[in-house]
């Protein structure tokens, strides 16, 4: 796994393949609705201990839904994908 992950990303941090993760295995979209769950919690605009519906996407509209148990950023492993509601069939 770290020999792929550095042949992919060269020197990138942990967080970059975590990233890079959500954006092959699901997509873009999963990316960025589980960092904004994150930014939410970590605000307070969203509480921790109660599901939240999540949408994602890219410049080209909305393709990923989720329902996440979210966690602060510093809880980042306690965060969970309940549910994928919608999902691009094409990465």
């Amino acid at each position: 796994m770290e020999r792929a992950i550095s042949r992919r990303l060269g020197g990138a941090s942990r967080t970059e393949a975590i990233a890079e993760a959500f954006r092959r295995t699901v997509g873009i979209g999963m990316k960025v609705a589980v960092e904004c769950v994150l930014i939410a919690a970590d605000q307070g605009a969203i509480p921790v201990d109660r599901e939240v519906v999540a949408v994602g996407g890219t410049a080209e509209g909305a393709d990923t839904v989720l329902v996440i148990l979210p966690s602060h950023t510093a809880s980042f492993f306690d965060l969970q994908v309940r549910e994928f509601v919608a999902m691009p069939r094409n990465r």
